[in-house]
């Protein structure tokens, strides 16, 4: 901090604004989670009624199960589908 002499203040606000983004990405992840699960916990209280589930259904099923496997912190995750999800629209966008 004292290299940065009188510019210190720039990263502590900017350390600042990386925590609070994180903590953005935390609540949207549980957000995720939770309607994930009252999803499912909807459709089963239907019974046999039940769709198959889509192909982007089994997808996300499959990123999800393998994040818990692999004890990926949620931050972690979230960046890494995020940067999924943009690559696929600049993809698309491109394409």
């Amino acid at each position: 901090m004292v290299v940065l002499g009188s510019h210190s203040g720039l990263l502590l606000k900017l350390e600042s604004m990386l925590n609070e983004q994180q903590r953005d990405r935390e609540r949207c992840y549980f957000a995720i989670g939770y309607e994930h699960g009252a999803t499912e916990a909807h459709a089963a209280s239907r019974g046999g009624a039940e769709e198959p589930p889509s192909k982007a259904e089994l997808l996300a099923r499959a990123l999800r199960e393998r994040i818990l496997e692999e004890n990926i912190p949620a931050n972690e995750s979230t960046v890494a589908l995020l940067q999924c999800a943009l690559a696929f629209t600049e993809s698309q966008r491109t394409g």
